[in-house]
């Protein structure tokens, strides 16, 4: 049974196909000719005949003789079939010189400084890449039309111009997207043209398109099937069926040789008058889609499972006041499927750390508010508060807060790195990376911990906003440092956050002293004891960005407020809704 939805009868494949665009990214592309003719590139068919001219023009053959029907005129002169490959050869011998001369044909003229542009269809392309809906493109194009418009969109693309470069490429799972030109690059490397070039790849391209066609579903562009040889091969030499093929035929019409093919893949015939209507299209399908999942996706309470333990994690020296816990757990995450945490990903995540959200709100807090200590007191107990009127907190802002995250722990599954002070005064964060492994199943596992020790306590407001902000953190920036080494297709599944004051730190009872530790006044009085401490968690469906983390913050505090036994916390919360769908860190 195939994997991903396959039309039946009385079904529109382009609804089927949206579907799985918009829910997986198992599908490649191959891009034909018919794609970039739009865009102005000629066909190999349309250069063939104008080298053709060229040829007879430098013979000092009358143009007038020629122009109509130069395919005519070249078996005329006794030269056999007009294949490309001997009329490219016949004006240039070598792979330079033949660059030299196709450049014409895909770069804007001296006096014309604006190249060839993309056409919608590789627009709408470049965005599903943009997405992860199209993880690999396969094309035959020498243009770099394609290359543009996945830059414009900002796709850090993976191109493969030459079959020996397979050796050495990032597997498939862990690219962004991969471009295969199988027929090479008008501006580089070796160009595939003639018939004998077409009719066998090099081992490099076989192997390559055998895992594509087997492995991924498969959308056909512009392609008619007709005189690749090779790639005719290919399609029929894959013996995949787990997700389905399409193929796109201009106004439903076949050329013999693709229809075989549909039938040998049992493949699903679009009609459609063109590239850029099928794409755009299908855009559009895939965006009304994206909608009802919005609006049908409900929060799913489920079970919390990395609570705040009750000792210091490893890179603090003590307990803070009050710790605030969020993690953010992306599956599925089969071992088989990961990288390793190597020296590029490390230098990523302190990057990414720098310049995140709880970085920018780890400054404000040290700025802005005065640091308490949260020693050990004249007993040697540790982790218990100095409260003898003689003492002073310091002044001084705590020292790197929000700054340079320190390197607590490194390895190739496992990464803790600490911003701010070292959790005994003021306020400091742990951020931890676990990748697949027997704590953590098939999930990479992301926990970020916010102490504070403030001489103004905490409010509800504050912990609502350094919770949003780490997860801001953790589900932009760290996930953006990851990119390299978790799979495509993960998503979001498992999302936490806790917060408690830690009354009892390694056997020892430390009573946080009245307002140095969390003030929930503003939800009233709870008909039971309110405890220090609070959990939340939602399953998968959660979408993540400022407004989304900071609604999720809100039913996290209005669930534990109202299993704590507060009448109605309502009232309080409306302050700290308006803070958390502030741009800016107002509970700070």
């Amino acid at each position: 049974m195939p994997a991903a939805s396959v039309p039946t009868a009385g079904v529109d494949p382009r609804a089927s196909l949206a579907a799985t665009l918009q829910s997986a990214g198992t599908t490649a592309v191959l891009l034909g000719s018919g794609v970039s003719s739009a865009a102005g590139i000629p066909t190999g068919w349309q250069i063939t005949q104008d080298l053709i001219r060229r040829v007879a023009v430098g013979e000092r053959v009358p143009l007038e003789l020629v122009s109509d029907s130069p395919e005519d005129w070249w078996k005329a002169s006794g030269r056999g079939e007009p294949r490309y490959d001997t009329v490219l050869t016949a004006l240039a011998r070598t792979d330079p010189d033949r660059q030299t001369l196709l450049r014409r044909y895909f770069e804007p003229d001296p006096a014309d400084r604006t190249p060839p542009q993309p056409t919608e269809a590789h627009r709408a392309l470049a965005r599903l890449a943009r997405r992860g809906s199209v993880p690999v493109i396969v094309t035959t194009n020498f243009d770099r039309l394609l290359e543009r418009a996945l830059d414009a969109e900002g796709v850090v693309a993976q191109v493969l111009i030459d079959a020996s470069a397979v050796a050495g490429m990032t597997p498939l799972v862990h690219a962004d997207v991969t471009v295969i030109k199988l027929h090479g690059d008008y501006a580089g490397g070796r160009l595939r043209n003639s018939p004998e070039e077409l009719e066998n790849y090099p081992p490099g391209w076989r192997m390559l398109l055998k895992r594509v066609f087997n492995e991924f579903g498969l959308l056909i562009v512009g392609w008619s099937g007709e005189h690749d040889l090779a790639l005719t091969r290919a399609v029929n030499a894959g013996v995949g069926r787990r997700y389905a093929w399409y193929w796109a035929a201009h106004n439903g019409e076949l050329t013999e040789e693709a229809r075989r093919l549909v039938n040998g893949r049992h493949a699903h015939v679009i009609s459609t008058t063109g590239a850029d209507e099928l794409l755009l299209d299908l855009e559009g399908r895939i965006a009304a889609l994206d909608q009802i999942a919005v609006r049908r996706q409900v929060p799913q309470r489920t079970n919390y499972r990395y609570s705040v333990d009750a000792r210091p994690p490893q890179g603090w020296t003590g307990m803070p006041l009050v710790v605030a816990r969020t993690v953010a757990a992306f599956g599925p995450a089969p071992l088989d499927s990961v990288g390793q945490i190597d020296p590029v990903t490390r230098e990523q995540l302190i990057r990414g750390l720098e310049t995140s959200a709880l970085s920018t709100l780890l400054r404000r807090i040290a700025t802005d508010r005065k640091p308490f200590q949260a020693g050990a007191d004249a007993t040697g107990h540790p982790g218990s508060v100095q409260v003898m009127g003689s003492w002073e907190a310091p002044q001084a802002t705590a020292p790197n807060a929000g700054r340079t995250p320190s390197v607590v722990y490194q390895s190739t599954t496992r990464a803790v790195y600490r911003m701010g002070s070292d959790g005994s005064e003021g306020v400091s964060a742990l951020v931890t990376v676990d990748m697949p492994g027997q704590t953590t199943g098939a999930q990479v596992v992301i926990t970020g911990d916010v102490g504070m020790s403030l001489q103004e306590g905490v409010s509800l407001a504050l912990l609502g906003t350094v919770l949003r902000d780490t997860l801001l953190t953790l589900v932009n920036q760290v996930t953006g440092a990851l990119e390299n080494v978790m799979p495509r297709a993960v998503e979001l599944q498992h999302v936490e956050v806790h917060w408690t004051a830690p009354e009892n730190v390694d056997g020892f009872n430390r009573p946080v002293p009245p307002g140095l530790g969390l003030d929930f006044t503003p939800l009233g009085t709870a008909s039971r004891p309110q405890s220090p401490y609070g959990g939340y968690a939602e399953g998968s469906g959660l979408l993540v960005s400022h407004d989304t983390a900071g609604e999720f913050i809100l039913r996290a505090f209005t669930t534990v407020a109202l299993d704590t036994g507060f009448l109605d916390p309502r009232r309080g919360l409306e302050t700290v809704a308006d803070q958390l769908h502030s741009p800016e860190a107002g509970g700070a």
